[in-house]
């Protein structure tokens, strides 16, 4: 004898077609989640951008200083990161993000995305 398990409700849910109120709600839950993943994703880029901007500046100081211990290409190039500049940028998009909100994000990742375009 052989034994088999049913499952009522998957066959049913299988021929039960959404309503429309719950395709919307699924639409904006989806959309949401899409929404904070895509700022997460801006909020990347820009983390990048001031990477890329207070290395140079770090870099800058120690030539200036004479105290570069590997050359600048090698840095540039990504492979080695200078942590300073790592924290500096993590600390100005916190910093900017609590004292102007999502929508200054929003402007900085806008301006800064059109600029590397050009």
């Amino acid at each position: 004898m052989q034994n088999v398990l049913t499952f009522p409700n998957t066959l049913e849910n299988k021929k039960r077609k959404k309503s429309f109120v719950e395709k919307i709600r699924v639409f904006l839950t989806n959309r949401k989640i899409q929404k904070e993943i895509d700022y997460k994703r801006k909020i990347e880029f820009l983390k990048k951008e001031c990477y890329k901007h207070y290395l140079k500046r770090i870099l800058n100081e120690r030539e200036k200083e004479k105290t570069l211990d590997i050359p600048r290409f090698i840095y540039e190039r990504g492979f080695v990161i200078c942590w300073e500049a790592v924290e500096l940028a993590k600390q100005a998009v916190e910093i900017t993000e609590k004292r102007h909100g999502k929508k200054f994000i929003e402007h900085c990742y806008k301006s800064k995305f059109k600029e590397n375009n050009k």
